[in-house]
């Protein structure tokens, strides 16, 4: 791909959007979510934290209605004009013209080369968790002695004769933090964040079993199906810091991987390159590459998932990734599922410096999330949302699924089979799946059931 700046006035950040939004991330994090029936504002009367939800001259998502025009990019259309008309062509052409837009207007670059990763194997435990699970801790030396490391938590069923099938995803607050395991090892990171703050080791095990840090279903969900599960802390290979200062963002890209890819004189990203999502997707990719030397696992079945800004993550790793075979992104909002003409939200570290220059003219942009999903076909895809959540849109998410869904039609697959939105404990299953639940930004058990049921349904064919 050949480097590209966009041009906007003076590369100019908005610097109200993205602080305001890295104030709902930390609002994320902290479950202090709104229930989302607050009066309608009018938009010059907003606060910060209202403002949030869409660009000024819009409306948030939950005061917006169905019918709101826009007009959506077309992605069986080349960028010559030319239809698509076979999965040949797409493949060929369509595929790594959107690839190469997502990377250079919103994600920033993928580089195609990797450091070396060193594999080291921490923990090889038989019967944990009361005798259902193996446990597997891998250590991964990225770039040589004294570089970044990344742990990898791996649960199996216990006593499965053949390789298993496998789920990938990220933890929040650490790996110790997604599971009361005693077991778990803490990740270097935290190790050494909680000693330079004066505190000891012993303190990381308050954060056992975080409710902050719990995943959905984690482990026991996955290993009672007959499924592996290995995640590993996104934050190892990228800071996400809260409501980060100038220095503290100018820190985000001196640390974690971002210097192992810059070149010898370099010493900031360029505004094309990866945020941290693409360097977390990247990651998620790392982790399948590990996964395909363990014999345990069956690394020609996998999923991924993840929720929130790690459900974006895991959108753009299963498009960028064509090893992983399903797909579930939960509450993934801006950035994620939900189109971005709705709800554009440019969080500085997150994305590529570019994608700050579409401010203030995002109908411009020559792509929209319903090519993200697009770029997953003809491999199945399932999104989850709540109704009443206020930083996700179930209605752009829901149109973004519906407009995917003609690309899976050229391989002759059924997409989105629905026309409105599905009702809470209904949901409309094709090779794109979509299921709404009444409540906020979380994952309640009878969604994360049906999410489960729709991997079953892929991935034991």
């Amino acid at each position: 791909m050949t480097r590209k700046q966009i041009q906007c006035l003076k590369h100019t950040r908005v610097k109200r959007r993205s602080a305001c939004v890295l104030l709902l991330g930390c609002c994320l994090l902290l479950a202090a979510c709104t229930d989302g029936k607050d009066d309608v504002v009018p938009v010059a009367e907003r606060t910060p934290m209202q403002l949030c939800f869409a660009e000024p001259e819009n409306v948030p998502p939950a005061e917006r209605s169905d019918k709101e025009l826009f007009t959506l990019p077309d992605p069986l259309i080349l960028a010559d004009g030319t239809p698509v008309d076979s999965p040949r062509v797409w493949r060929e052409r369509r595929r790594p013209e959107l690839l190469e837009q997502f990377a250079i207007n919103m994600y920033g670059l993928t580089p195609t080369a990797s450091p070396s990763i060193e594999w080291e194997m921490l923990d090889d435990s038989r019967g944990v968790l009361d005798g259902t699970a193996d446990r597997l801790q891998v250590r991964g030396h990225l770039g040589g002695a004294g570089g970044p490391t990344m742990d990898i938590l791996v649960y199996l069923p216990s006593g499965m004769r053949d390789p298993v099938p496998l789920y990938v995803t990220m933890s929040y607050l650490g790996n110790h933090a997604a599971t009361a395991d005693p077991g778990v090892l803490f990740p270097p990171m935290s190790v050494a964040q909680v000693i330079a703050e004066g505190g000891t080791v012993a303190d990381l095990e308050e954060a056992r079993d975080s409710r902050f840090g719990r995943i959905p279903g984690f482990p026991n969900a996955y290993i009672e199906r007959g499924y592996a599960i290995a995640l590993y802390w996104y934050q190892e290979l990228a800071r996400d810091p809260l409501l980060p200062d100038a220095q503290e963002l100018a820190d985000v890209f001196d640390t974690g991987i971002f210097p192992l890819f810059f070149t010898p004189a370099q010493t900031a990203r360029h505004p094309d390159e990866w945020g941290g999502l693409g360097v977390w997707a990247w990651g998620l990719s790392r982790l399948i590459d590990w996964a395909e030397t363990e014999e345990r696992i069956d690394h020609e079945r996998v999923a991924a998932f993840g929720s929130s800004r790690l459900g974006k993550v895991a959108l753009w790793a299963a498009a960028q990734d064509e090893r992983i075979d399903v797909t579930w992104a939960s509450i993934s909002g801006s950035g994620g599922a939900v189109l971005t003409r709705r709800d554009y939200a440019p969080v500085w570290h997150w994305f590529a410096e570019n994608y700050n220059c579409w401010s203030g003219r995002v109908q411009e942009l020559p792509i929209d999330q319903h090519e993200l999903l697009a770029l997953i076909a003809p491999r199945p895809v399932y999104i989850t949302e709540g109704l009443t959540d206020p930083f996700s849109d179930a209605q752009g998410a829901f149109i973004s699924a519906s407009q995917a869904s003609a690309v899976y039609a050229l391989f002759g697959l059924e997409g989105l089979p629905a026309t409105t939105l599905p009702e809470p404990g209904s949901p409309a299953v094709g090779s794109v799946g979509f299921s709404v639940h009444p409540g906020g930004h979380t994952v309640p058990p009878e969604q994360l059931e049906e999410a489960l049921d729709f991997v079953d349904q892929h991935l034991r064919k």
